[in-house]
């Protein structure tokens, strides 16, 4: 996917949607719109909501450097991005972890597995 978007984007696109089921193309997307020079905007569709990953990856530019500087991650970083997947599956105030937080969605989905967050072996 991440091939057809360079291709666009050296036929001078500058905006793409990518749908993802899966939450790592939403890290690859996150990490890849920092090495495409010339795409302004890659959004992830994933289920009904829009992420703009663009956005995203200069928030965190800002706070902890560009994407690839330094493979130190800091805790609070990977807190942080906990954080961030259980707000995107979760609307209320959940107090635990993505393997809790995955438990209770699986309950709740009816068989469709791609409403599953990621585990907390993911991070």
């Amino acid at each position: 996917m991440f091939a057809h978007i360079a291709y666009s984007v050296q036929h001078h696109h500058k905006r793409a949607v990518v749908v993802a089921t899966d939450t790592d193309v939403i890290m690859m997307c996150i990490y890849y719109i920092a090495h495409m020079d010339g795409l302004e905007e890659l959004w992830v569709k994933k289920m009904d909501i829009y992420l703009p990953a663009h956005a995203i990856t200069d928030a965190l530019a800002v706070k902890y450097g560009d994407p690839g500087e330094s493979l130190d991650v800091k805790e609070d970083v990977v807190t942080a991005a906990r954080q961030y997947m259980v707000s995107l599956y979760e609307r209320s105030d959940f107090s635990g972890n993505l393997d809790a937080l995955r438990a209770h969605r699986f309950g709740n989905i009816k068989g469709d597995m791609r409403y599953l967050p990621p585990t907390e072996d993911a991070f």
